[in-house]
């Protein structure tokens, strides 16, 4: 059974809240009034009565009121009890309606700590001359073959995007490609490759689409066997 997102979660147990919060209060409310029967009802108290439910449906529309202002508590000490008892219910509503605006609104509800990265990168240039097969076991191609590419697509526009923000070396974006697609399964996706190489999920996506740009646009020239000089 698929989980519950957060955000629906809470918004649930918030509406919970809520309709068990405006019960007691319509609940309290019924006991402070004299119910008479509809028949005896006379004009003017019909429009008493359609002001105090005009006044109870429009309570969730109050949010100007924080228990924390000593300014607007001051002229409220001398208020009885039932009036002390109805602002404490829309000091109370106002919170429950600004915690469901803040729900709604935040792109983040949990923030977790910032996830350490050790890029390995740097292991490539130890394994092309002291370890030849750990480098095959990493991205799948020779040195030479790894050179020829990147020297192939280093000119290509989709690596000079006259950004602010500098792309990261073609040679680190064609490791982090190759690293993917010489894997499969869990071991292809980008949240290993990210802490494999030391960057980010988005600059997993991103590298891996401008080098298969790259590629396909020098499909003839890059995809083949060796030639025999070669």
């Amino acid at each position: 059974m698929p989980q519950l997102p957060l955000r629906c979660k809470l918004l649930d147990e918030l509406d919970d809240v809520d309709r068990s919060f405006k019960h007691a209060w319509l609940s309290k409310y019924l006991q402070d009034v004299t119910i008479k029967p509809f028949p005896s009802l006379s004009a003017s108290d019909s429009d008493s009565s359609e002001s105090s439910i005009s006044s109870i449906s429009n309570i969730s529309t109050i949010s100007s009121l924080h228990s924390d202002d000593e300014s607007s508590i001051q002229p409220f000490l001398s208020l009885s009890c039932s009036d002390l008892e109805e602002m404490y219910f829309l000091v109370t509503q106002a919170k429950i309606n600004k915690l469901h605006r803040e729900i709604l609104m935040s792109r983040v509800l949990c923030q977790n700590p910032a996830v350490k990265k050790a890029s390995q990168l740097p292991l490539l240039e130890h394994w092309r001359t002291g370890n030849i097969k750990q480098y095959r076991r990493r991205v799948h191609v020779d040195p030479d073959t790894f050179d020829g590419i990147a020297n192939k697509i280093r000119a290509h526009h989709i690596f000079h995007n006259h950004s602010n923000t500098p792309q990261a070396p073609v040679e680190v974006q064609l490791a982090i490609f190759l690293f993917c697609a010489s894997h499969y399964g869990n071991a292809a996706s980008p949240e290993v490759i990210g802490h494999w190489a030391g960057v980010s999920l988005g600059m997993v996506v991103n590298c891996t689409n401008r080098i298969m740009l790259a590629l396909l646009s020098l499909h003839n020239e890059c995809i083949h066997f060796p030639m025999a000089e070669e």
